[in-house]
């Protein structure tokens, strides 16, 4: 450990007192008793980012924060070996460990093991999910504030004010509570499973702020965003740029492979906007399979998959009450997007 001589209350008439230093004391004091705190915080720094115990504890938090609650002693001590040693004799290169962290084998490669699978992956922030269905597909501000600063609507009213991420999602941009997130990395469920989770040493960090009531206040308000600008309810034409939201132009919805059939889209089609959808959101882990793309009835088309694609060919067909067809596609893509958004499957991070 580094130890540095006390300076401080003196012990005799030849100590510096630091407590007692004024405006009008000699400037080499000063300049002492500030030396002594930048050594001693430096000291400080160091112990911490020296002791072996750091890595282990920053490779389990980035690993939870980016791809699972429950990551193997071996997926940690590969991360935190990076950390240690960025393979050049640096240690706490932090690109090398967010590297290490995305590129592990245990966060990249798909599990066969049916038990191993439920315990891979992370519950999915409720902001993020929003979050992720705006960059995946293409959103765009509609602010025309000319510093381009695009701000959330303002709390004035309480959660009685519109849609406002603190009361929808129990978490706004920057908004944490405390400098530990808006959860416990230790957090644990204590739901029906909650008694597994002790056996397992199961966590489910993100679980702490979502219940029965945050639930519901997210899908509906996923609803409102993903809708926006396009009518009550998805059903009209945008006729102008909403202002004080994110939104879908229809030249990225149209963009979307099988997106411009209007309501004439096939079955195959639909399973294109359904494989899009999967890479751009899933990462191509959407559950099923579409076994038998020609009968959506099939018992072929299983998991998500297959009831995307009986919802959109044996669902909502027709018009939709849209005068002109293509508002009608756009309109069952929005609803689509809305439909995997509250989907258990988006419900986790993989």
């Amino acid at each position: 450990m580094l130890t540095y001589n006390e300076v401080g209350p003196g012990q005799s008439r030849s100590d510096i007192n630091c407590d007692g230093l004024n405006t009008n004391s000699p400037a080499d004091q000063k300049a002492a008793c500030l030396s002594y705190c930048d050594n001693s915080l430096d000291a400080a720094i160091d112990l911490l980012f020296h002791e072996p115990n750091t890595a282990t504890m920053v490779a389990r938090h980035m690993i939870q924060r980016l791809v699972s609650s429950n990551p193997s002693p071996g997926y940690i001590e590969r991360v935190a070996n990076v950390f240690a040693n960025n393979g050049s004799g640096t240690r706490g290169d932090l690109a090398a460990v967010v590297r290490a962290v995305l590129f592990d084998a245990e966060a990249r490669e798909p599990v066969a093991d049916t038990a191993q699978a439920l315990e891979r992956g992370k519950p999915r922030e409720p902001l993020l999910k929003l979050i992720q269905i705006w960059r995946s597909l293409g959103a765009v501000s509609g602010d025309t504030r000319s510093d381009g600063y695009r701000r959330w609507a303002r709390f004035a009213n309480g959660c009685n004010s519109g849609s406002w991420p603190q009361c929808a999602y129990l978490q706004r941009p920057l908004g944490a509570p405390t400098v530990f997130n808006f959860y416990e990395p230790d957090y644990q469920d204590p739901g029906v499973n909650a008694s597994r989770a002790a056996d397992d040493k199961l966590f489910t960090p993100e679980l702490q702020i979502i219940n029965e009531a945050s639930a519901v206040l997210t899908a509906n308000d996923l609803y409102t965003q993903i809708c926006a600008g396009w009518g009550n309810n998805c059903h009209s034409r945008m006729t102008s740029v909403p202002t004080g939201n994110a939104y879908f132009p229809a030249a990225v919805l149209d963009a979307l492979p099988g997106a411009n059939c209007g309501t004439t889209c096939s079955a195959s089609q639909d399973a294109q906007l359904i494989d899009a959808l999967d890479v751009r959101l899933f990462g191509g882990t959407m559950s099923g399979t579409l076994g038998d793309v020609n009968n959506p009835a099939s018992a072929a088309n299983t998991g998500m998959k297959g009831t995307l694609l009986r919802f959109l060919q044996l669902g909502i067909t027709g018009s939709m009450g849209e005068s002109n067809p293509q508002d009608a596609r756009r309109r069952e893509i929005l609803y689509l997007l809305h439909l995997v958004s509250v989907s258990p499957d988006f419900a986790t991070q993989r």
